[in-house]
């Protein structure tokens, strides 16, 4: 899961700030929080921001996916794996033009991303 700061797929590659991003349940007991913390109960997901950003190359043929698709269903599964209607590079690039900075889980195979998904969040 990254927080996606730039894409530029005339020249392959995407500034992309890895996050944390768990069920608050998973989150609690990974790091061993007390399940009466307000992050354990109040919570559904706990997002933590790293700081740090980095320049990842896309791969030519990477696979975008958004949680909508044409006819208006839902595509998801798991939130924390981004969301499964197939769109092209073409769409993915007018939605990041206007959700600058959003979340969107990605897929690396050899340090190259291969897969873009559209993470709903309301």
């Amino acid at each position: 899961m990254v927080t996606l700061h730039s894409y530029d797929p005339a020249n392959a590659s995407a500034v992309v700030e890895p996050i944390l991003f768990m069920a608050s349940d998973a989150y609690c007991r990974a790091f061993k929080i007390e399940r009466s913390d307000g992050r354990c109960t109040h919570l559904a997901y706990i997002t933590e921001e790293s700081e740090t950003k980095v320049t990842v190359p896309l791969a030519d043929d990477v696979d975008y996916f958004t949680w909508e698709d044409a006819q208006g269903d839902v595509c998801m599964d798991a939130r924390e794996k981004g969301d499964t209607c197939p769109m092209t590079g073409k769409q993915f690039a007018a939605w990041f033009a206007s959700n600058k900075q959003a979340m969107v889980a990605v897929a690396t195979e050899l340090g190259v991303i291969t897969r873009m998904a559209i993470v709903y969040t309301p």
